[in-house]
């Protein structure tokens, strides 16, 4: 539940009514989850009506550091979420964080490229920059339905409990759906989408092919993200600062980018205040799923599951 306190704007829920952004003296108008976007060649600071904001310095080097500030003056805390982009390649971020930053507090991180051989290009630099708003009981709920529609049969092939392939180290956790192409997927939680990538076309085991995913991202009210990887060339049937509801269809299964068959790589992503091992600014946790009776669905490698937890795999145990 929201508080209505005196003179911050708030937002009831997950609502979309309008937010104020002030850019570089300019007043814009967006809504609660949209984007506001501003070039990043000098230091530019984004601040909301919700008393939170966002600087962003870029770095001196183009394999350095950037560094991001972020202030929230409201007496509840907030969740962030921040992309920076190269000119050159708008649709696919460099950097980003998603993380709670604490009543009165200003959060200083460093940002580097967090993915192979991507660096922070020289000059101009772009940012995007949600404010997902108070947390409320900032209690995470990992409680997540399987990703398909309930009557979708779909096999684990890779997990924690099974033989690695991609899934080592900071990976462990996320998890595999073998499935037909164009399967629909749908949002295992509740949440809005906070980042969209489909145009991509190619598939298959060329390691060029690494950061050619198409992804769907979506933000959920704990803090937590949901990450739907792998989906088919243009299917997404949600956009950016979209609310979805828990099994609406978000885009269809594909092959696409770093994948040796069609299927579906799921992962749940926590934001976190220091660079990882993988010089990014999340880790992965790990997911628990739950059928629509609030049965938990134990995975196991190689298993055949619904939404509903059936399983055509003897002894694939279930529990409360």
């Amino acid at each position: 539940m929201m508080r209505n306190i005196s003179p911050r704007i708030t937002k009831p829920g997950w609502s979309m009514l309008p937010t104020v952004f002030s850019v570089a003296g300019t007043i814009l108008f967006f809504n609660n989850v949209a984007l506001a976007q501003q070039s990043l060649a000098s230091l530019q600071s984004i601040q909301s009506a919700q008393a939170v904001t966002v600087a962003v310095t870029p770095p001196k080097l183009s394999d350095g550091t950037a560094k991001v500030a972020i202030t929230n003056t409201d007496m509840f805390p907030h969740i962030v979420f921040v992309q920076i982009f190269n000119k050159n390649a708008k649709k696919t971020p460099v950097a980003e964080i998603s993380t709670t930053v604490k009543p009165f507090e200003t959060l200083k991180l460093d940002a580097k490229p967090q993915v192979p051989k991507a660096v922070f290009e020289s000059g101009l630099q772009w940012v995007t920059y949600q404010d997902i708003g108070d947390l409320g009981p900032a209690v995470k709920d990992n409680h997540f339905q399987l990703p398909f529609a309930p009557n979708t049969k779909v096999r684990v092939c890779q997990s924690a409990d099974g033989p690695q392939t991609t899934h080592g180290g900071e990976k462990i956790d996320a998890v595999d759906f073998c499935v037909a192409e164009k399967t629909p997927i749908v949002a295992a939680r509740a949440g809005v989408v906070i980042a969209v990538v489909q145009h991509f076309t190619e598939g298959g085991m060329n390691p060029a092919l690494l950061l050619k995913a198409n992804t769907i991202r979506i933000l959920h009210r704990d803090g937590l993200i949901s990450v739907y990887s792998h989906i088919y060339t243009n299917s997404a049937t949600v956009k950016v600062g979209q609310q979805v509801q828990q099994g609406q269809q978000i885009a269809l299964e594909g092959n696409v980018g770093y994948s040796s068959g069609p299927h579906l790589h799921f992962e749940v992503l926590e934001g976190q205040a220091k660079l990882n091992s993988q010089q990014t600014l999340f880790h992965l946790v790990p997911i628990r799923f739950f059928n629509k009776n609030n049965n938990e669905i134990k995975i196991k490698h190689d298993t055949h599951y619904t939404a509903d937890g059936l399983t055509s795999s003897p002894g694939a145990s279930q529990s409360k």
